[in-house]
């Protein structure tokens, strides 16, 4: 349990938390298997909860303690000054005094070979490690990737989450900007000026500024081939894609197992698919279902709809007064909305995410070790993936949690310097 003394500081690891008291004090509680939640006396500056160890820095003249598990070397604290560390799943990672990152532990995913360059802060993932550069620019590495990964420097509009991937509208040039897993060129968006921006599940498609679609990525179905047309919005899916054509049309492209591509006729205010169904909002309010039914993922429910989101297996939806209703697969409680008045709803593969009228972001369903549920602030708008989650923030900065650690996006210190 949290102590109930008062913390100035505050860090969540794997199975622990640790923070600091007003005097410097470390105080650790949760799993405490390998030592990572009994603290090591002094008085520290900050202080990072990791896997199975926990890091420090001393504020009397900015070393770094660890303490706890030490398989991997994470918990070898080198000597010297540091301005900034951060303790990952099986490694930690600081900023020297005079810029340089140092890292050690584990490195299986080249969590350790951080570039050259002055850093001021850094974070650390399960398997990634970010760091903010002196310049204002922010760089990954480790996670699996064999190149380092580079969030927008721009403020984003919209964001979608897919299988292993993030991309997002940015605000100045109108362009689309992805990241994260890229194996089938899912991430490699096209250059120009961009309407919507949707992220499947090894796909993403885009409405550029003339109306009309593109998709890049994954096409073992066909998936990636938008027709010619006019489109409103655009959204991929597992292995499909579904279009919002002006006049309200709908059109679907991709694999067609399930009757997946079965896009009712009449007029639609809106589209999603998701897994292997979609859902379309209709000029009246109602919505309808078509694709994979296998957990009643494609019952129309009753009542009048601002918005849709289909996901892996379960669908959601919010009504006219605000209120959230989700049916299909109820595995992980992923369908058990919560009350309130919500003006957006995202249904992932295994969770939902939705934003309050008040821009409070609300998640349930199946949320992983490193997802927080309920993540503080106001936000804009908000994007469940498969196994992770990214939002905007009122001022228009992106985040993202979850997994795979790649997309582990760092915080707002990182973000927006």
């Amino acid at each position: 349990f949290a102590p109930l003394a008062k913390l100035v500081a505050l860090d969540a690891g794997w199975a622990h938390t640790c923070g600091l008291r007003p005097d410097g004090r470390a105080v650790c509680w949760g799993d405490d298997r390998f030592g990572q939640s009994t603290a090591t006396d002094g008085a520290f500056a900050s202080v990072s909860a990791g896997g199975s160890h926990t890091c420090g820095l001393l504020s009397d003249g900015g070393g770094a303690v660890c303490w706890g598990g030490n398989e991997y070397g994470q918990s070898d604290a080198p000597a010297g000054k540091f301005i900034s560390a951060a303790a990952g799943g099986d490694h930690t990672c600081a900023v020297r005094a005079g810029g340089e990152m140092a890292c050690w532990g584990g490195n299986e995913y080249g969590q350790l070979d951080a570039p050259d360059g002055s850093f001021t802060a850094v974070a650390a993932g399960g398997t990634l490690s970010c760091g903010l550069l002196a310049d204002g620019g922010a760089v990954c590495w480790g996670g699996g990737q064999a190149a380092h990964l580079v969030f927008p420097a721009e403020e984003l509009t919209a964001v979608s989450a897919g299988g292993s991937h993030t991309c997002g509208l940015l605000v100045d040039s109108g362009g689309v900007f992805c990241w994260g897993d890229d194996a089938a060129g899912q991430s490699n968006a096209p250059s120009g000026e961009f309407l919507a921006v949707s992220a499947g599940d090894s796909h993403s498609c885009g409405v550029r500024a003339d109306g009309g679609a593109v998709c890049w990525g994954d096409n073992g179905f066909g998936q990636s081939d938008a027709p010619e047309g006019e489109f409103l919005s655009v959204s991929a899916g597992g292995s499909h894609s579904c279009g919002l054509q002006a006049g309200g049309r709908l059109a679907c492209w991709g694999a067609s197992a399930r009757r997946r591509l079965a896009a009712p006729s009449g007029e639609f205010l809106a589209v999603s698919a998701g897994g292997s169904h979609s859902c379309g909002v209709r000029a009246d309010g109602g919505v309808v279902c078509w694709g994979d039914n296998g957990f009643g993922q494609s019952d129309d429910p009753e009542g009048v709809f601002s918005s849709v989101s289909a996901g892996g297996s379960h669908s959601c939806g919010v009504r006219a007064g605000g209120g959230v209703v989700c049916w299909g697969d109820d595995s992980q409680r992923r369908t058990e909305a919560p009350p309130g008045t919500f003006t957006a709803v995202s249904a992932g593969d295994q969770h939902t995410c939705g934003i309050r009228s008040q821009g409070g972001l609300v998640c349930w369903g199946r949320i992983g070790p490193r997802q927080a549920a309920n993540p503080p602030g106001s936000f804009t708008a908000a994007a469940a993936g498969a196994r992770h989650t990214c939002a905007i923030r009122a001022g228009g900065a992106a985040v993202c949690w979850g997994r795979p650690p790649v997309l582990q996006a760092p915080d707002d210190a990182l973000r927006r310097p």
